[in-house]
């Protein structure tokens, strides 16, 4: 493979565009409720964080409002506004699952800090046959607070 073809390939997988189910748009799942505060520790955390795959994909803060405590599939995918929260793909893992390798246990470990509890969960939502997003999150009060990364992986 010739260096312009590698780039054309890695340009071209970095604007996937993943469409809803009418095909108009790209899907963007909600990561912040209006009116939050991010916590400082969250945003120092992802100032520099990666999520390795085929695309390094920078980890952003989440907060949003629950009630319940830690959603199950169907609460999760209705939480971050999915158009189709019922058939929406979700896998919840514990972070030795998602991070064998402890590669990640910094954006873990301030993840604990920041919930102020050792129950945190790994959601991974399916957004195509290759992409997806992983959500680190934990619940402090009502908010689900954490991280979030795309993950392409073909």
């Amino acid at each position: 493979m010739h260096d312009e073809d590698y780039l054309n390939f890695l340009n071209k997988a970095n604007e996937i565009d993943v469409q809803n189910s009418n095909g108009s748009k790209r899907l963007q799942l909600k990561s912040l409720d209006q009116s939050v505060e991010i916590p400082e520790a969250l945003q120092q955390a992802t100032l520099d964080a990666y999520y390795i795959s085929d695309t390094d994909e920078p980890f952003v803060p989440v907060v949003l409002k629950v009630k319940d405590g830690m959603p199950d599939e169907i609460s999760f995918a209705k939480l971050v506004n999915h158009p189709e929260p019922t058939n929406a793909e979700v896998q919840i893992m514990d972070t030795n699952k998602w991070d064998p390798h402890g590669q990640y246990k910094k954006i873990i470990d301030t993840v604990k800090e920041v919930v102020q509890n050792e129950e945190i969960r790994v959601y991974q939502i399916f957004l195509s046959n290759i992409t997806s997003e992983y959500w680190l999150v934990g619940i402090k009060e009502e908010s689900l607070l954490g991280v979030k990364a795309m993950a392409v992986e073909s």
